[in-house]
């Protein structure tokens, strides 16, 4: 009666159908990437509880169905903590990047940049503060991190949790230096950085970097340096968004530095830039709390019987990644991505995307020039 316990449920359901056409270099490299998974895949099935407690604890806890393999969140976060604003701890995603950390509900396309599929560490067991400034205009926030094989898809699900590869501090830093008429004009800045400290103890203290052509049609990464020896990782990441109206932007670079003596300290990078326009005249709407991108709202819901449709979105991108170099040849990829959303209701939409993907200067498998034409669907239902 007090209202001291509240609970929500929810989830995200996305359904993804296609096709997948590759040239002989990369039916060569890996065959049957074309059939892997018969042009069908639920992409995540993801029930989750949300709770607060005495409007001072939050706790949530996700898992996906979809990817039994993969864990999701679950935390609790503790408000109003004088000057760390939230504090949070459990299994959740470390800070880094503007793509990573806006809901796979929110973004423009159907599946992350090859970038922020490599570099960012994602999910992790640790503890992290975020708050913001300036009256909203700046967030930020920090954490440190067990890493565990979720780092670098090593082990079996079992050992996702218990094996332990390391230590992380990470942190990530925006601001907002124009925010107009609510939102329908802004420039957003940010920068992330994260330092992985890789258990020394381990006889076999290693990493990996790889990717997927921005499909989850299959499962072979196209772009993968393999598991090698490291002793650590430094991982920079600024950030860059722009919002006029329809109209938007959205670029990020990527370099990551690795300090490893039997490879020769290896750095990689790669970068993505993105636009967008809605033709029905929405924005692209932006969380100040968290500096990220949030749920598209239409202007008018679906009704065909009262002439509305929904909102209409293009848009386009191109992404680039290096994970060759000194004794690591993980191949380069360079993707480009047009794309079409239609947003039924702010919990439904349909996607569109079409992908051209090459890859070159791989050696394991040896790759050299493989192009790939991606063609996939996806229907979303998020509430």
């Amino acid at each position: 009666p007090k209202r001291n316990f509240k609970l929500k449920v929810g989830g995200k359901f996305m359904a993804d159908l296609g096709k997948i056409d590759a040239d002989g270099a990369l039916n060569g490299a890996f065959p049957g990437i074309e059939h892997g998974k018969e042009g069908f895949v639920f992409r995540r099935l993801e029930p989750y509880v949300l709770g607060t407690l005495w409007n001072r604890l939050d706790f949530k806890f996700e898992m996906d169905l979809a990817n039994i393999r993969e864990i999701k969140e679950v935390w609790v976060d503790f408000r109003e903590i004088p000057y760390l604003g939230h504090i949070r701890a459990g299994h959740f995603g470390q800070p880094m990047s503007l793509e990573d950390q806006t809901s796979s509900r929110d973004t423009t396309f159907m599946e992350r940049a090859l970038p922020v599929l490599a570099f960012p560490p994602g999910l992790d067991m640790g503890v992290a503060a975020t708050n913001t400034a300036l009256q909203e205009r700046m967030t930020w926030a920090a954490g440190v991190f067990r890493v565990t094989g979720s780092f670098t898809n090593a082990g079996e699900a079992k050992d996702r949790l218990t094996e332990y590869l390391g230590t992380s501090l990470g942190g990530r830093l925006t601001y907002l230096p124009v925010y107009r008429n609510e939102g329908r004009e802004l420039i957003h800045l940010g920068f992330s950085y994260n330092r992985q400290f890789i258990n020394n103890r381990r006889a076999d203290s290693k990493v990996r970097f790889s990717a997927r052509p921005e499909t989850y049609l299959t499962d072979e990464r196209i772009l993968d340096t393999g598991v090698f020896f490291a002793e650590g990782v430094d991982i920079f990441n600024p950030e860059l968004a722009w919002v006029a109206g329809p109209l938007s932007f959205q670029s990020e670079y990527f370099r990551t530095f690795i300090h490893s003596g039997e490879t020769g300290n290896p750095v990689f990078w790669g970068w993505y830039v993105q636009g967008s326009y809605f033709l029905t005249g929405e924005h692209r709407p932006y969380d100040r709390h968290y500096g990220v991108f949030a749920r598209v709202r239409p202007k008018r819901d679906f009704a065909p019987g009262k002439g509305q449709w929904g909102a209409w979105e293009a848009a386009f991108r191109y992404s680039a990644l290096d994970l060759s170099d000194r004794g690591i040849q993980g191949g380069k990829g360079r993707n480009f991505t047009a794309g079409l959303n239609w947003y039924l209701y702010p919990t439904m939409r349909v996607m569109l995307n079409y992908v051209y993907s090459v890859t070159q200067d791989r050696v394991n498998p040896p790759i050299d020039r493989g192009r790939m034409h991606i063609f996939q669907l996806r229907i979303q239902l998020a509430f």
